[in-house]
């Protein structure tokens, strides 16, 4: 039973209906699912990890405390709260549930660490790992919030370049979808095109103004 597809159902029908179908399930002895549905579109109730991914809690570890957040940014986008530490004992489990959320569809991710007390040098190598695996379906892998005693290990390593560090969640979203349009246009151009005066092949490596090498007339290439 999926809330995504109630939530369409319910707001499909008019309010008087709508109270009459709540009736019928009281009296079905369906009190969980109107409650659930109350409870959303009310904005109090909240998606569990295993909502939004199916079994993802299926392991845990009282070291490290994953929530999942989901966020209407991007359709690939996924927030990820961090809690405890990432060291070399949970560094296999931190490595799989990772692995669960790209498996998943997910590519944009941001991990807020403001409750992440500790990183080892084991787990900076879990998060360039995962930055590597996103950077090849090209997704983006932001950090948000986290604390100094963490930036001093990326600084000792000497990996604080590497990764794209924000003061909010806002600012990561606005970094990713900075990114996708770049991408967006870094697949347009080059772009390949005819003369419409003289029919010539042309190439244009990004937007602006070209002279056809033939007829020498002036052609204007946007991005739009």
């Amino acid at each position: 039973m999926k809330i995504v597809q109630l939530k369409y159902l319910y707001t499909s029908i008019s309010s008087e209906n709508l109270r009459k179908l709540f009736t019928i399930h009281f009296y079905k002895n369906a009190v969980y699912y109107n409650v659930v549905i109350l409870k959303y579109f009310l904005g109090i109730w909240k998606m569990s990890n295993n909502d939004i991914i199916h079994n993802f809690d299926a392991k845990t570890d009282k070291t490290l405390k994953i929530l999942l957040e989901q966020t209407d940014c991007a359709n690939d986008c996924i927030i990820i709260h961090l809690e405890g530490m990432v060291e070399t004992f949970n560094s296999l489990f931190f490595q799989e549930q990772m692995n669960k959320i790209l498996d998943d569809g997910y590519k944009n991710l941001i991990i807020c660490a403001d409750k992440l007390s500790y990183v080892s040098s084991t787990g900076i190598g879990n998060l360039i790992f995962l930055y590597r695996q996103i950077k090849i379906v090209g997704g983006n892998l932001i950090l948000v919030n986290i604390n100094n005693s963490v930036t001093e290990v990326l600084k000792l390593l000497g990996f604080v370049s590497v990764f794209t560090i924000k003061n909010s969640v806002e600012e990561a979203f606005a970094e990713i979808n900075k990114n996708n349009l770049f991408s967006f246009y870094a697949n347009v151009f080059p772009y390949s095109f005819n003369c419409p005066l003289c029919k010539s092949n042309l190439r244009a490596p990004h937007s602006g103004k070209y002279k056809c090498t033939t007829c020498k007339s002036t052609i204007s290439i946007s991005e739009e």
